[in-house]
């Protein structure tokens, strides 16, 4: 009987790379992250949980880099590069949400505007339409990535005579408003392929 259509196990080379290495890191964060705002409320604790979010929050901009130059883009980092981004904000925004530092309705949000932009790419996807990613959406997650950093240093984190919680409130919204106005770009691009198809 002959074997299954690809069967042949993929080589380890194509899965143990520096890329996938840094997307595994961002994963990893995810429990410290949370074990430190669940544990002592002090500032020392805050900033350990700021500096490891914003060092694991940094690796999705080499990751992707590094493996484009290199070409070692793998089915796998495909999959997982996306999926840590989203676990590690959801992880964040949850402990901060805990410590009553982010509205709740803030996070909701946040949280269902990547719920739908993800289920629209997937369905632009096996419809054949691609939908290239915008300015709005990269300036957005950057926004978000240091918003999250400075809410997490808390209130008794002050150098520099800033008040770094209070700029990260004031940058989560600047996020969450081109979160929105990101979002509804990327489903009129959508609309407007779906029609550019069916009048071809």
């Amino acid at each position: 009987m002959s074997s299954p259509i690809n069967s042949s196990p993929i080589p380890s080379s194509r899965v143990y790379n520096l890329p996938n290495a840094l997307t595994a890191i961002r994963i990893v964060a995810i429990p410290a992250v949370v074990a430190l705002v669940y544990g002592r409320n002090t500032a020392w604790n805050d900033f350990w949980a700021a500096a490891l979010f914003g060092f694991a929050f940094w690796t999705d901009f080499f990751d992707g880099m590094i493996a484009r130059r290199t070409k070692t883009i793998t089915r796998l980092g495909k999959i997982m590069d996306p999926m840590a981004d989203k676990l590690l904000v959801l992880a964040a925004l949850l402990m901060l949400i805990h410590l009553h530092r982010v509205q709740v309705i803030t996070a909701i949000l946040l949280l269902s505007r990547e719920i739908a932009v993800s289920g629209l790419r997937s369905l632009a996807g096996s419809e054949g339409i691609f939908i290239p990613s915008i300015l709005s959406a990269k300036i957005k997650t950057w926004l978000e990535g240091f918003a999250i950093a400075f809410l997490l240093l808390g209130p008794e984190n002050r150098w520099l005579g800033i008040e770094w919680m209070e700029l990260g409130g004031v940058l989560l919204y600047a996020a969450l408003a081109l979160a929105l106005w990101s979002a509804a770009i990327y489903f009129r691009n959508y609309y407007e392929g779906t029609v550019s198809d069916a009048a071809a």
